[in-house]
């Protein structure tokens, strides 16, 4: 093996993810011991193999100071290839899968054409294959790089590249949400969403410098492995608004530049100590609005001092985001902070740990435009539980169950608006619940947050309820849209659950507030506003507020394209409707009036829609297979907001699980999923069932349910 002095900065980071690769990782590793270009680092990331993988690593690297060594408890390829990468400090960047490997000139062709041309982000070779039953060739894919085929679903780049390490700091690495079962089309949304900040990739020669060990990964070598649709958080690919730098062929001369500095909906997201991974999701739900004309406002809620390094690393990935730092602690304080600086007419509050679907703005925005009252949703959940248990207690409300990782997606529907039951809060119900209506990430006027003061600061907890309640009794109303624009985790908060522990003092700080404090009389008229689905002409109506619902059908709508020859953005009016159609720019698309279309169809070029797909052209199956995602939408997850009960269970004073010995916080959380709440729930439910709960053997069951039989009967 040959060795660099460990004064020269290496050039390559080679980053070689193990996940039970025993068989394969001797000779993964020693084929980049012998490259020819040997200024580099090696981290090899054992992603908590339970093989003897360990032992090969230790004993492979041991001689060749080159080679480094990171173990993480199992949670993806994608988070092991990141830890590699952020570890090393190489110009460049290579992953090598365990069960893959290079020949000796790889890494020496691929670096030399990246030091040629700065405008590359990506090199490639031909792909040699090899099958588990020895047959091997050289594959006709990749063929050299085409970004309008990426676009189209259609994989351009190996798994194995180089790259700059640039490109890694400014997307921060992949994401482990494209791989739900540990690997899959991670890599191939990486391509995409790099290439869209304008690097290129090219294949630097046909000769199958990168060896595939093809059906023999968790991908290819699966056969129920079903593609995820990894363009989905990328409307750019649907709607063609790029990111202007995108290698994409334009429509016409250049990709329309966007409106960033008048916002119309400014997004606050306070992030804490123990989110700072998490927002990452958060922050690219955002990026996949099919709505643009939002703000990103972060703060920085993680500690006594700002934390500066996070801060400047989150930039680098996100540019766009404004940063502030709250002047107290605490999520009101965080929230109230972000208002404050927040340019737009309306706000959304969306926590660090939680996400939107992609339409979610534009939803919400138009309707409501139409509306004019506070907009929530419908959402779905992610709770971490015994699948058996989780089946039992929400039937077909489970969308997806993951064996791997045992977290459960649920669906739910958020109550239904009564401004009647809101303005009663905070005492509960004659059901013993309070009225909870929607989550904190609803559509709200910056003017009615600042009309009731913002946050109470002074609340430890809850005080997200208290400004939806505060808003009720003010005389605003709220919309609920029937549709599941929300991704609320359960699991990782921690807040509310927190504040049960001081319920009383809070809910007595509650009924204290509101004595004396008048109920305004509101607009709703004691209906109910919910909205079951939003259609194009509701999307129109969101461009100018005096246009009714009722104006136009959904069959006078045609979605066009503006053939404007004006780049930037300018209010387009229908001459013959006098439709305000909003700010556009040539090459935009959006739905016009039939009438509008015949007096100007010089301006507006309808699409048509549901053409016959062109013939396939069949390509000899050689591996690996060119890569088209099917619509299966990643794993948008959130569990059930369950404070409704917490707080009954305060107000009834039942049983905390919490004291039973032998239980977890985490055992509790799939008890509660499974409806078990107090001692008498729990004893019923018994043993055999507590026994299907991961980690509870049938003795620490046994001694579970006789602790809560007791309990009932008064023996404890």
């Amino acid at each position: 093996m040959s060795e660099t002095s460990p004064n020269i900065k290496p050039l390559v980071t080679v980053v070689v993810p193990v996940f039970n690769k025993a068989s394969t990782l001797i000779r993964t590793l020693s084929s980049v011991a012998a490259q020819s270009l040997s200024n580099l680092e090696v981290f090899v990331v054992n992603d908590g193999s339970t093989d003897h993988s360990e032992d090969l690593i230790q004993g492979f690297i041991k001689d060749d100071p080159r080679f480094h060594y990171i173990y993480q408890e199992n949670k993806g390829v994608a988070h092991a290839r990141n830890a590699g990468v952020f570890a090393g400090s190489g110009v460049f960047v290579c992953c090598l899968d365990a069960d893959d490997w290079i020949k000796p000139d790889f890494l020496e062709v691929c670096v030399s054409e990246l030091e040629k041309d700065p405008t590359l982000g990506f090199t490639y070779t031909g792909l040699w294959y090899v099958k588990p039953n020895g047959e091997e060739g050289l594959s006709p894919w990749p063929e050299q790089f085409d970004y309008d085929k990426q676009l189209k679903g259609q994989n351009q780049l190996p798994t194995c590249n180089v790259s700059r390490r640039i490109i890694w700091e400014r997307t921060g690495g992949q994401r482990q949400r494209y791989a739900p079962h540990g690997a899959g089309e991670e890599d191939a949304e990486f391509w995409l969403r790099a290439c869209a900040y304008g690097w290129k990739a090219k294949k630097v020669t046909d000769a199958g410098l990168f060896v595939y060990s093809w059906m023999s990964g968790l991908v290819s070598g699966n056969k129920q492995h079903e593609m995820m649709n990894w363009r989905v958080w990328h409307p750019w690919v649907e709607d063609g608004q790029h990111p202007l730098a995108s290698p994409a062929i334009p429509r016409h001369f250049s990709h329309p530049a966007r409106q960033y500095d008048q916002p119309v909906i400014s997004v606050i997201i306070p992030v804490g100590e123990k989110h700072k991974d998490e927002v990452c999701d958060a922050l690219d739900s955002l990026e996949a609005q099919s709505f643009r004309r939002w703000e990103a406002i972060i703060v920085d809620d993680t500690g006594v001092v700002p934390d500066i390094d996070w801060q400047i690393k989150l930039n680098t990935v996100y540019p766009y985001i404004k940063i502030t730092y709250p002047e107290h602690r605490g999520a009101g304080s965080a929230r109230n902070a972000g208002a404050k600086i927040a340019r737009a007419p309306l706000l959304l509050f969306l926590d660090a740990d939680d996400y939107l679907h992609p339409d979610a703005l534009d939803d919400m925005f138009a309707m409501w435009r139409i509306e004019g009252t506070i907009i929530y949703s419908d959402y779905i959940g992610k709770v971490v539980a015994d699948k058996d248990s989780i089946y039992e207690a929400y039937g077909d409300r489970v969308l997806h169950y993951s064996d791997k990782y045992h977290e459960a997606t649920i669906a739910y529907k958020s109550a239904e608006y009564d401004c009647n039951r809101a303005a009663s809060q905070p005492r509960p119900e004659k059901n013993g619940y309070p009225y909870v209506w929607c989550l904190m990430t609803a559509l709200v006027q910056k003017e009615w947050h600042d009309e009731i003061g913002g946050f109470d600061e002074r609340m430890p907890s809850w005080e997200d309820w208290d400004y939806w309640v505060r808003m009720a009794k003010a005389g605003k109303c709220f919309t609920r849209i029937d549709k599941q624009l929300v991704a609320y985790r359960f699991y990782s908060g921690t807040r509310r659950e927190d504040g049960l522990h001081d319920a009383s003092n809070l809910i007595q700080y509650l009924i204290d507030k509101y004595k004396g404090v008048p109920i305004m009389p509101c607009n709703c008229r004691g209906k109910t506003n919910v909205v079951k689905s939003i259609g194009k002409a509701a999307v129109v109506a969101a461009a100018n507020r005096q246009i009714s619902s009722e104006a136009m059908n959904d069959s006078d709508m045609i979605l066009c394209i503006y053939t404007s020859p004006n780049r930037g953005d300018h209010r387009v009016i229908g001459s013959t409707t006098r439709t305000d159609y909003g700010y556009r720019n040539g090459g935009a698309q959006f739905y016009v009036n039939k009438a509008d279309i015949s007096a100007a169809p010089h301006l507006f070029r309808p699409i048509v829609l549901d053409q016959p797909s062109p013939p396939e052209t069949k390509v000899e199956a050689t591996p690996p297979p060119v890569q088209i995602a099917p619509e299966v939408t990643p794993e948008v997850t959130l569990e059930v907001d369950n404070f409704a009960k917490q707080v009954a269970i305060e107000f009834a004073k039942e049983d905390d699980l919490q004291t039973i010995p032998g239980l977890s916080s985490i055992h509790v959380q799939m008890l509660n999923a499974a409806g078990v709440y107090t001692f008498a729930d729990l004893a019923e439910f018994g043993v055999e069932n507590i026994t299907k709960l991961k980690g509870i053997g049938e003795k620490r069951g046994e001694m579970i349910i006789d602790f809560a039989a007791k309990k009932v009967a008064g023996e404890l």
